[in-house]
């Protein structure tokens, strides 16, 4: 089954983030006709190209960078529209040396529960 994960999906790219040896992991990113991929544990997961997930660092109250937030988490992360015309890993790497964020990620859609079906 596959979903959208939010929160949980966050997770997933930040351990997905610290296994990577990059400083700017979405260098990592498969492009394969326009629709970028990512690869974990020899699978790959559609990354969605349209937005970004971003938390401030401490102390930083605002992005030096407009950003059309779509959702902030408890947590303080940030899903951030991608705006239209710009690549996705142009935006990313903009975002990264703003120097405004402690965290800079595309959103992945991951598979949950794989193998699991719930009672009906």
């Amino acid at each position: 089954m596959k979903v959208r994960i939010g929160i949980l999906g966050t997770a997933i790219i930040l351990s997905m983030a610290n296994s990577w040896s990059q400083s700017r992991p979405w260098e990592a990113l498969k492009n394969v006709e326009g629709t970028y991929y990512v690869e974990y544990n020899g699978k790959d997961y559609l990354v969605n190209s349209s937005m970004a997930i971003v938390k401030l660092k401490n102390g930083v109250s605002q992005s030096t960078i407009p950003l059309n937030i779509l959702r902030i988490t408890r947590l303080g992360f940030m899903y951030v529209a991608v705006p239209s015309g710009s690549e996705l890993i142009e935006f990313l790497d903009s975002l990264q040396n703003s120097n405004d964020f402690e965290v800079v990620e595309c959103n992945v859609y991951a598979e949950f529960c794989s193998g699991f079906l719930p009672n009906a």
